[in-house]
């Protein structure tokens, strides 16, 4: 368990999609360096289909015919692209921070290529590498199996990412940041009149992804829950916390 005051940030592609929203993504780092945290960003590959690095971009390059290990080789680009731009530009704000390689994250997975599953997460090399930088900026959704094939997470591997790596630093929070304020009780783009959610439970998270709400994967929840992650979800382009989650 690391001695020093960490947390993980996470920024999904809406968040890292174009230079305004990056802006704003470096503006959040800053408050928290600002509060004296070590913080690790761990970012989405950039924008949505149509977006030239995003994952399904990517996956539409090549033909079906791919290897699983190939796929995983290719999709792991936008996130890799996503973490050096990312790192480019709060160095540019004067910030202490590195970009890490797949291999430096410490997330070791099967060799389930496509939806890898995490079997050790040692972050002792992070937390010594704070030692030197204020930000670390990992590229999510990506892990390196037993031997030494890059892997990925599957469908919100980068939450995985976040939390898995959050567990394992101690880290005191790891806030989750979309284009929306919180979990809401509706979708805000289908219905205007949705709530912002202020504090949920594990379980009550769980119960509406299974439900099919899009807030975090459900491997994702479920990880916070077992490792009793102190988990939030904020919105890029505000300044507040929306939703608490909560063991009870």
């Amino acid at each position: 368990m690391s001695q020093i005051k960490t947390i993980v940030m996470k920024f999904g592609g809406t968040s890292v999609a174009d230079s305004a929203a990056r802006r704003r993504m470096v503006e959040h780092i800053i408050r928290e360096v600002e509060d004296e945290f070590k913080v690790l960003v761990v970012v989405s590959a950039m924008g949505r289909l149509g977006s030239a690095y995003a994952t399904d971009t990517l996956e539409k390059l090549v033909s079906k015919e791919i290897s699983p290990r190939e796929s995983d080789r290719l999709l792991s680009c936008g996130e890799v692209i996503s973490s050096i731009v990312t790192s480019d530009l709060a160095r540019s704000y004067g910030l202490s921070v590195t970009s890490l390689a797949p291999v430096e994250l410490g997330i070791i997975t099967d060799v389930n290529h496509t939806d890898a599953h995490i079997l050790i997460v040692d972050t002792q090399d992070l937390l010594d590498k704070f030692e030197i930088f204020d930000v670390l900026i990992a590229p999510g959704f990506i892990g390196v199996s037993e031997d030494g094939f890059i892997t990925t997470l599957g469908r919100g591997g980068s939450d995985t990412s976040a939390i898995a790596l959050g567990a394992s630093m101690g880290a005191e929070f790891v806030d989750i940041y979309s284009d929306v304020i919180g979990v809401m009780t509706a979708d805000p783009r289908v219905d205007p009149e949705a709530q912002l959610i202020s504090e949920m439970s594990y379980d009550e998270l769980i119960e509406i992804a299974e439900a099919g709400a899009k807030v975090i994967h459900l491997k994702a929840i479920k990880l916070a829950k077992d490792c009793e992650v102190k988990l939030r979800f904020r919105s890029t382009f505000e300044d507040f916390i929306g939703t608490v989650v909560t063991g009870e």
